[in-house]
C-alpha cells in the first residue's frame, strides 16, 4: 500500500475544504504512527516541516535505503524499557525495528548534526506516574534544523505519562507542540493555537 501517498491525498482533500498552510505540515504518531512519521520523512521530506515519532523506531526495510532529500527537524520520544519497540531493536509488533541508537545515528547523519549532548532528570518525588528522563540535543545540524530526543525510563509502550520537561512541568504533547512551533518560524504563526 502507498501509505505516504494516501496521507498526502488526505491532506489535499482537507486543503480543498479548508485552508491548509503547506509550509507547516507536522507528522507525529505513536508506535506504528511513529513508523509512519519516519517513512513520510524518508519519502517526502520536501512536503513536511518536522516530525516527532513516539514509542517507535525505523523499520529495518526502510532503514537500509533511508535517505531523506533534506535535513528534517525531528524530536524522538522513546521509553528505554519499551517492551514492544525495544531499545536494542528486533521484532516488535508487526515490524522488525532497528535499535534506537541506530535510528538516532542515522538521523544525525541525515541532519549533519554534531554529537549529542545529554542531560538527565530524575523522577519527581510524590508524583506517581513520573519517571526519570534523559533529554538529548544534537547541535550544529545542517540548515539550522533541530534534533532532540526524550528518553523515558518507565518501561511501557504507552505514550509517556511522565513529565518530560520537569523544570516547566510539561508532558510529551506540550513538548512536541513547542518543538513543532519552534520550527520554520512556527512560534509566531502558532500563537493562540491550542492542541
Amino acid at each position: 500500500m502507498d501509505d505516504v501517498g494516501f496521507l498526502f491525498r488526505v491532506l489535499e482533500d482537507l486543503d480543498a475544504r479548508i485552508e491548509v498552510d503547506r509550509s507547516r505540515v507536522f507528522i507525529t504518531g505513536h508506535s506504528n504512527g511513529g513508523l509512519m512519521a519516519h517513512m513520510v520523512a524518508a519519502h517526502a521530506a520536501d512536503r513536511i516541516t518536522a516530525i516527532a515519532p513516539v514509542s517507535s523506531s525505523i523499520a529495518r526495510p526502510l532503514y537500509s535505503g533511508f535517505k531523506p532529500s533534506r535535513p528534517v527537524p525531528i524530536m524522538i520520544v522513546q521509553d528505554a524499557g519499551d517492551p514492544a519497540v525495544k531499545w536494542t531493536g528486533g521484532e516488535g509488533g508487526r515490524f522488525d525495528w532497528v535499535s534506537q541508537p541506530q535510528a538516532m545515528e542515522r538521523w544525525r547523519e541525515v541532519n549533519g548534526c554534531g554529537p549529542a549532548i545529554s542531560t538527565r532528570s530524575d523522577a519527581l518525588d510524590g508524583t506517581d506516574d513520573d519517571a526519570a528522563v534523559t533529554h538529548m540535543v544534537w547541535p550544529g545540524c545542517n540548515e539550522g534544523v533541530r534534533m532532540e530526543a526524550y528518553i523515558v525510563e518507565a518501561n511501557t509502550h504507552r505514550p509517556p505519562s511522565a513529565l518530560l520537561d520537569k523544570e516547566n512541568m510539561r508532558r510529551w504533547k506540550e513538548v512536541v507542540w513547542e518543538f513543532f512551533m519552534s520550527t520554520d518560524d512556527g512560534i509566531k504563526r502558532g500563537e493562540g493555537l491550542k492542541e
